[in-house]
């Protein structure tokens, strides 16, 4: 089972298409499904020789406004292949802030049914020509406001189905979240805007040269951009709309650069993991957390997820790494999830290594004094727990972090 795929339906983005893999394949895509609307070349005649269909799933898609459609169909045919699936478009590239790989930052949501990300609209910058370089280098000029819309990742065995192309309707009581982990209602396509953690950069406009070309084209959503947001006026005016330079997507440029000049779609993030079982992928998570590899250890652990949802060392794990790479959010959710399946005290043990590390000296204090009484109260005693707890009693005497 894959842990995250992409699904997105195209039209005449030949000039465009290899980059929006590469990027994604950089940041831990495992696989792509692109349904082909009527492309003047069609996909599949070209596309194949950069990646084949062990990474990228080609589908035609005739007819308008094919998008819901299309979206619901991978739903249903794909989506018990994946634990994650999103669904953007090419011209949005998903960028997590906190980590270089999409899946560990989706991990702490796994509660959830799904994850809203909001837009952060990029500009021209100042290009009336199509420029001779990647979208992610040439384009920095973002608007300062982030956009309200939202687009989805979703976990597909808790939907019920596409309701529109930004939003899902779930069947479990969580739903959908922002990065926040605050609610959004089933099917809505907004909410407050939130991309401290995690955006979707959307260069919506480009190059003058290039919001041409795609007005003349059309697009596969239907009505509204054809007949409004795609004037050349709207062009016109985003220039003048306040923008910041924005370049924190370029530290991923040297991988797509490299994939773009190999020509090939070689990068398959999920090659190591995917048919280790349980046991070979707990082991293996095991070994790299004593190896201070922690980015193997999460991958890892995402894959055992699903599995192992209801088990509560994995989460305790989940939090141990997650504090190591002082990723502190979402240590604090690990932990929160691990005590939802357990009252074994070494997660408290994390926590008060947690809390030190947020200054709460009083939580700490009381988190101490729970463990002593608790480890009292016990027929045996644990060496464990107390050497952890003399070590815990000299951190907060100095105020000393983890």
């Amino acid at each position: 089972m894959h842990y995250l795929g992409l699904c997105c339906i195209v039209k005449n983005e030949d000039k465009f298409l290899k980059e929006w893999l590469a990027y994604h394949s950089s940041i831990g895509v495992e696989h792509f499904y692109l349904y082909d609307n009527e492309s003047t070349i069609p996909v599949d005649t070209w596309l194949p020789k950069f990646a084949d269909t062990s990474k990228v799933t080609i589908l035609r898609a005739s007819g308008a406004v094919m998008q819901l459609p299309a979206y619901n169909h991978c739903l249903t045919n794909f989506g018990s292949k994946f634990q994650w699936l999103g669904f953007i478009d090419a011209d949005e590239y998903l960028l997590p802030h906190e980590t270089d790989d999409l899946r560990t930052f989706l991990a702490e949501f796994e509660p959830h049914g799904g994850l809203g990300i909001h837009w952060r609209m990029f500009g021209s910058s100042g290009h009336e020509k199509r420029p001779e370089q990647p979208i992610i280098k040439a384009y920095t000029k973002a608007f300062i406001n982030p956009d309200s819309h939202i687009k989805s990742i979703v976990q597909p065995h808790k939907t019920t189905g596409c309701r529109n192309p930004h939003a899902f309707g779930y069947i479990c009581e969580s739903g959908c979240v922002n990065e926040q982990h605050l609610p959004i209602a089933d099917g809505s396509a907004w909410s407050v805007p939130s991309i401290q953690r995690i955006q979707i950069n959307h260069y919506y406009f480009k190059s003058r040269e290039d919001f041409m070309s795609k007005l003349k084209r059309g697009r596969v959503e239907g009505s509204f951009e054809n007949d409004l947001a795609r004037r050349m006026e709207y062009f016109d005016q985003h220039i003048e709309t306040p923008a910041i330079e924005d370049t924190r997507i370029q530290r991923f440029l040297p991988k797509v650069e490299k994939i773009l000049k190999d020509d090939c779609l070689s990068l398959n993030p999920d090659k190591e993991n995917l048919n280790l079982s349980t046991t070979e992928l707990l082991n293996k998570a095991q070994t790299a957390i004593q190896n201070m590899d922690w980015i193997n250890a999460e991958l890892c652990m995402c894959k055992l997820s699903k599995e192992l949802q209801d088990v509560s060392d994995l989460w305790l794990m989940r939090a141990m790494v997650a504090r190591s790479q002082k990723r502190l959010k979402a240590a604090e959710f690990f932990i929160s999830e691990a005590l939802k399946h357990s009252n074994n005290l070494n997660i408290w043990v994390e926590q008060f290594q947690l809390v030190m590390l947020n200054e709460d000296y009083n939580l700490a204090e009381a988190i101490l004094h729970h463990l002593k009484r608790m480890s009292g109260l016990n027929a045996e005693e644990d060496p464990t727990l107390t050497y952890n707890i003399d070590i815990m009693e000299k951190m907060l005497k100095h105020k000393t972090k983890a």
